[in-house]
């Protein structure tokens, strides 16, 4: 694998921290031994880790032009093929952004000021919805699960505000701006973790697109 300097050298950009870190404690490997990054046992959470030598192959043969031309680079990918990455090209203090580069539109959206408060704000989003074939305490165990191994990565009155909602009672919830109003099960609503998210945040341009 190429070495993380190297690729900061190449491209002209350095990787915050936290990443470093992220990479250290294998949270972007599949070895089957360890913990990665929002890895929950339920379909809810469209998010798959790329280990950092596949993240290099994206970004250097992925065709997508505006995203190249602003540098950024992925970390994750969706399963329609959508991938979130650092927006480099509106890095302050080697602590990029984080956005999602649409593969269809090459639209992108803005989700984070950071990844730190990426990884906050999914952990919020996946109490959103209970997997329907899953059971609910199942459902619960699994965002506790997950919050204890990724609270080390987040401020601590992120970790506190995860566990009041946590503990709240999963009820039926809609999703009012929706022309069809779009009706599931969990602990808040989609709506209601944005609004969580920037009000802890103060993230303005979440989910804002260019």
């Amino acid at each position: 694998m190429q070495d993380l300097s190297d690729i900061e050298l190449k491209y002209g950009f350095q990787f915050p921290d936290i990443y470093k870190k992220l990479l250290k404690d294998a949270m972007f490997d599949y070895d089957g031994k360890s913990d990665t990054l929002l890895d929950y046992q339920f379909y809810g959470v469209d998010l798959e880790v790329l280990p950092f030598s596949t993240a290099i192959k994206y970004y250097d043969d992925d065709p997508l032009i505006k995203a190249k031309a602003n540098k950024i680079f992925p970390f994750a990918i969706t399963g329609a093929g959508d991938w979130y990455g650092f927006y480099f090209g509106l890095d302050q203090n080697n602590n990029p952004p984080i956005v999602l580069v649409e593969h269809d539109s090459d639209e992108v959206v803005f989700y984070a000021d950071n990844l730190e408060n990426f990884i906050f704000y999914f952990l919020l989003r996946a109490a959103c919805e209970v997997d329907k074939a899953k059971s609910d305490e199942f459902f619960i165990a699994e965002l506790n699960r997950v919050l204890k191994t990724h609270e080390k990565y987040i401020k601590a009155e992120q970790v506190e505000l995860l566990k009041e909602v946590y503990s709240r009672e999963i009820k039926d919830q809609s999703n009012s701006e929706l022309a069809n109003s779009y009706r599931y099960r969990g602990l808040l609503t989609y709506e209601e973790a944005g609004e969580l998210f920037v009000k802890q945040t103060g993230f303005k341009m979440f989910d804002k697109t260019f």
